[in-house]
C-alpha cells in the first residue's frame, strides 16, 4: 500500500502536466522537450531554456512568444548591461504621471499580461535579467542586476533589482524598485509607487512616508502617490 500510494500520486501528476501542455498546444505553440534554445518564436519549452543573452535577438515582423515551463539558464543576460542603458528603464514618465490610481492599474495590469517571454518555473541569469516583459511565475536569480515586468514569487538580484510588479518577496543589494510591492522588499534602498507589506532596509519609501530600516503599508489603495 505505501509503494501503490506514491505511484498513484505520480500518476496523477503527469496526467495534470499532459492535461496543462494540451491546453497550450491549443493556443498554436511549437512544444519543446527537455533542452532547447532562447529565445524561440511561438514555442513553448518544457524542461531547459539556454541561451547566452536571451533577449538580445529580435524578430522582426514578428510577435516573440516564449513559454517555459522549467529552467530557464542565460549565460549572461541582457540584464548585464543594464547600467548602460539611457536613464531608468522604469519610471520615465514625469512623476504626476504615477499620482493617478488608474494609470498605475493600468502598467501593473500590463504586466500581468504580458505573454512574449514567461518562465514558469527557475530564471537564472549570470551577468543579469533583462526584459521588462519578462513575467516569472517562481524564482528569478540574477547575479547583478535584474530587470522584470512582473515576478510572482522570489526575485534576488545582489546590486540592483527592477520590477514593474511584485507579489512575493524581492531582494536588491542596493537598489530594489518596483512599481507595485505586494510582500517584503528588502535591500539598502526599497522604494515603491504601492506597497502593500513591508519594506526593510536602510532607506524605505512608499506612497505613505518615508523610512529607515522598517515601512510598511496594508490599506487600500491611495489616489495621490508621494513617492518620487
Amino acid at each position: 500500500m505505501s509503494t501503490k500510494a506514491p505511484l498513484s500520486s505520480l500518476f496523477l501528476a503527469i496526467i495534470l502536466v499532459l492535461s496543462f501542455t494540451t491546453n497550450a498546444t491549443g493556443q498554436q505553440l511549437q512544444e519543446r522537450w527537455l533542452l532547447w534554445h532562447l529565445p524561440a518564436l511561438d514555442t513553448e519549452i518544457n524542461g531547459v531554456g539556454l541561451s547566452i543573452i536571451a533577449n538580445s535577438l529580435k524578430y522582426e515582423g514578428d510577435s516573440l512568444t516564449t513559454r517555459l515551463n522549467g529552467l530557464s539558464v542565460e549565460l549572461l543576460g541582457a540584464g548585464l548591461f543594464l547600467p548602460l542603458s539611457p536613464g531608468e528603464p522604469l519610471y520615465t514618465e514625469p512623476s504626476a504621471f504615477y499620482q493617478d490610481p488608474v494609470r498605475l492599474d493600468s502598467l501593473v495590469h500590463a504586466a500581468s499580461d504580458y505573454k512574449n517571454y514567461q518562465v514558469n518555473g527557475i530564471a537564472i541569469a549570470g551577468g543579469g535579467i533583462g526584459s521588462p516583459e519578462l513575467v516569472v511565475n517562481g524564482l528569478a536569480l540574477s547575479g547583478l542586476w535584474s530587470m522584470t515586468g512582473k515576478v510572482s514569487g522570489i526575485v534576488i538580484a545582489p546590486f540592483v533589482s527592477m520590477s514593474t510588479a511584485t507579489n512575493g518577496i524581492a531582494i536588491g543589494g542596493i537598489y530594489n524598485k518596483t512599481i507595485q510591492s505586494k510582500g517584503l522588499q528588502i535591500g539598502l534602498i526599497n522604494t515603491t509607487k504601492r506597497l502593500r507589506g513591508i519594506q526593510i532596509g536602510l532607506i524605505n519609501r512608499n506612497e505613505k512616508r518615508t523610512l529607515p530600516f522598517i515601512n510598511w503599508n496594508f490599506g487600500k489603495k491611495s489616489g495621490r502617490n508621494k513617492t518620487d
